[in-house]
């Protein structure tokens, strides 16, 4: 792929952004494992989501036609519900 091309490009994921309870809730548990020194990458608050599908580099042109089959798709879906036990980080679990 050439140079140009790649500029072109864009990293794309569809997620659904976490509220801010839930976002609250994960920092609290981050800063708990930042204590315990693990060497890690720590997600910004800002950043915080949950990834449904990666997609990869996608063209700039294709993201207007991902965004209409996502419209589309949640046109004939129902609203849901999601929820979580516990938090994890391998290789331990935090409950």
């Amino acid at each position: 792929m050439e140079q140009a091309d790649c500029k072109k490009n864009i990293r794309t994921f569809i997620a659904i952004p976490f509220p801010e309870k839930i976002i609250l809730f994960l920092m609290k548990i981050q800063e708990k494992i930042k204590t315990k020194k693990f060497r890690a990458s720590w997600s910004k608050v800002n950043a915080m989501h949950l990834t449904l599908k990666f997609i990869g580099d996608t063209r700039q042109n294709d993201i207007d036609k991902i965004i209409q089959a996502m419209e589309q798709t949640a046109e004939f879906n129902s609203p849901f519900s999601l929820s979580a036990g516990g938090v994890g980080l391998f290789p331990i679990h935090f409950s």
